[in-house]
């Protein structure tokens, strides 16, 4: 194998989790994981994770674990030569070794020498292999002492679930029975467009639900189209927790976006003065007409 030959970067899937399991830290699931192959061969694995404080993103964390020894250093420097690329199209600031190495250790001196600096506190994102993934924050008890007031730190039962799965249709026809009354003449439309029967483009098998503590409170429409590789799309049931949700649903669309070249990220919300609009805009995302508005009456 030349070191010469590309590096390529896909996202993991459930067929690579045994290999992974044995690559990446105990808790890798926490993050986006990516498989690099080269020349066809699975040579490398790397699980980012934007560190989010409210509203602010602050950096790019990463791990990652290389096979192939003799290019483990050509190896490593693409993999952060795409980290600092997701980290530079949302002004993002510094790459972060995550989790943080002990101080002054050959896995410490490693991370530094490619430009890390430590950083123990990360928004996650869990991967659960058997329908779903869970978002949570790291570090939760010692957010908790430093602010315990702040709701922004506060522990949510988080989840992301496939619209295809029972858990999705059950969670779908709740949040449709119980919140989208008020929508009117535009109930038909909106069931139409979760069941991938208008010609736009909706793919209901790349769609996610967003549960928060077991209840349906957003939706990342994915669509696909000339020019346009996915649509984040997004509307957040009461309680109203929009800001916390919305951080959630952009850092997950963004981490992908370095892996598909010419893909515009785009974006609805319900208050384009929001904080979450504002964190949309710094990652690149442009502003799209609102496919279903979620009126309270």
């Amino acid at each position: 194998m030349s070191s010469t030959l590309p590096l390529r970067f896909r996202p993991a899937e459930a067929a690579d989790q045994a290999w992974l399991a044995g690559r990446l830290p105990p808790d890798r699931g926490r993050g986006a994981a990516f498989v690099g192959e080269w020349d066809g061969t699975a040579v490398a694995a790397f699980v980012v994770a934007p560190p989010l404080e409210r509203y602010e993103p602050e950096g790019l964390a990463l791990a990652f674990s290389v096979d192939r020894r003799t290019e483990a250093r050509v190896i490593a420097e693409q993999i952060v030569a795409l980290a600092r690329q997701m980290a530079a199209r949302a002004n993002l600031g510094p790459l972060h070794a995550w989790p943080p190495p002990v101080d002054g250790s050959p896995g410490d001196r490693a991370y530094r020498s490619l430009g890390f600096t430590p950083f123990d506190r990360i928004v996650t994102w869990e991967v659960d292999l058997g329908r779903s993934a869970a978002l949570q924050f790291a570090s939760v008890e010692r957010a908790r002492a430093r602010t315990p007031d702040d709701p922004c730190w506060q522990a949510e039962d988080v989840a992301l679930a496939d619209m295809r799965t029972s858990a999705g249709t059950d969670a779908i026809t709740a949040f449709y029975e119980t919140h989208l009354a008020s929508l009117g003449g535009m109930r038909d439309a909106f069931q139409r467009r979760l069941l991938g029967q208008v010609p736009d483009g909706f793919d209901p098998v790349r769609s996610r639900l967003l549960l928060l503590n077991g209840e349906i409170a957003a939706m990342i429409l994915t669509v696909s189209g000339p020019g346009l590789v996915f649509i984040v799309g997004w509307m957040v049931a009461p309680p109203f927790r929009g800001g916390s949700i919305g951080q959630r649903l952009f850092a997950t669309a963004h981490a992908a976006a370095p892996l598909h070249p010419g893909c515009r990220l785009r974006f609805e919300t319900h208050d384009r003065h929001h904080g979450t609009a504002r964190l949309a805009r710094r990652l690149g995302a442009t502003a799209i007409q609102t496919l279903v508005k979620l009126r309270h009456d």
